[in-house]
């Protein structure tokens, strides 16, 4: 026979349950992209360990690949796993000892003719699914259909955030997404993109000097927004991620769509009357990393690091402490522009920005 106090009992446990849910920051981590291109220790070392106080939740989101061969690399990870071994392999690295909830599921990717029936264009309709309408080239078109499936595995891996806040009856503070690939050069502190997103309004209203609604950092955009960390609060990133496929149909049929992926999305971040606050890579110390049979697991690519065209000081995409550890980490044969390290930080000495002046105090502690 159950105790009448039995309800009572589970009510205030629950209280206690959402008492407990409240403390330390809560962050829904999103990565995703294909399986053979995560660095899977990444997060664990350079974020997890180095934030103590937050709560992470990861929902890993990748992209499913047809019958892959297995085999080994040497950062420990098979570079492409079965769906069975690749669940047990990162329930094990993120939850046995940092407590952290963890989720994993495939969504199979799109090809041509997936995106034309999702797009619902008809059988005859002769368009491309090209960054640029008019043009036929098929290699162009290859790479949108790639950041398309991007944009899916983030709405899928949206969606599974979601339904864990109502399965557990308590939201997230915020959400940060990563491709799979994304590789720290140091540990990341959370404090300075904290402080920097308490500079926000709410959904669209009016523009503001000292707006703050994603965080990223504030090189290699190529024109647009850093797409290899991207931090907001719950409210901005529901709208956000939700959309990005409507609004991409909508570029398309108008033939605006930009060139490249970080312009398109700093226009529907624009879209959104939300702003980007881009950061120093020294406080935003992350990139695409390469899987590789190297003592350190990974090589590091030259756009990963530096802009292969420009002399700009944005160009050169290094933290300060860590150009001595690239050298040993770069893929091919180039060599770092590290003339342009001396006219970054001299432009950032001569900036009267109160961001800049923050992120130059966060350096020195």
């Amino acid at each position: 026979m159950v105790p009448r106090s039995f309800p009572l009992i589970l009510f205030f446990l629950s209280l206690v349950l959402r008492s407990l849910a409240r403390e330390g920051n809560k962050f829904a981590i999103c990565v995703t992209g294909p399986l053979d291109s995560w660095l899977p220790k990444q997060h664990l070392v350079n974020l997890v360990q180095n934030n103590p106080d937050a709560h992470f939740s990861f929902f890993f989101t990748f992209q499913a690949q047809p019958s892959p061969p297995l085999h080994q690399n040497n950062h420990s990870m098979p570079s492409r796993v079965s769906t069975n071994f690749a669940i047990h392999y990162i329930s094990e690295l993120y939850t046995t000892d940092n407590s952290a909830f963890v989720e994993l599921r495939f969504v199979k990717g799109y090809d041509l003719n997936d995106w034309k029936r999702f797009f619902r264009f008809t059988p005859d309709d002769s368009r491309k699914l090209d960054r640029i309408p008019t043009s036929n080239n098929s290699e162009l078109e290859a790479a949108n259909i790639n950041f398309l499936n991007s944009f899916r595995l983030q709405q899928a891996c949206l969606q599974d955030i979601v339904s864990y806040e109502r399965e557990v009856n308590v939201n997230f503070d915020y959400f940060i997404f990563f491709p799979s690939d994304a590789f720290y050069f140091h540990p990341i502190s959370l404090s300075v993109p904290i402080e920097m997103l308490k500079h926000q309004r709410t959904l669209k209203q009016s523009y503001s000097k000292h707006v703050c609604n994603v965080v990223t950092k504030d090189c290699l955009e190529w024109g647009g927004m850093g797409h290899h960390f991207q931090m907001m609060h719950r409210k901005e990133g529901i709208p956000i991620y939700a959309s990005r496929l409507r609004y991409y149909r909508s570029l398309y049929d108008a033939q605006t769509l930009p060139f490249n992926k970080e312009s398109f999305e700093l226009l529907h971040l624009q879209s959104l009357k939300l702003e980007k606050c881009a950061i120093s890579v020294d406080l935003i110390p992350v990139t695409a990393g390469v899987p590789a049979s190297t003592k350190e697991g990974v090589c590091l690519t030259e756009v990963a690091v530096q802009n292969p065209f420009q002399l700009l000081p944005n160009d050169f995409c290094v933290p300060l402490v860590s150009v001595k550890q690239v050298r040993s980490l770069l893929c091919g044969n180039f060599e770092l522009k590290e003339e342009l390290l001396l006219k970054k930080y001299e432009h950032l000495l001569q900036s009267n920005d109160s961001s800049v002046s923050k992120n130059s105090s966060e350096l020195n502690r």
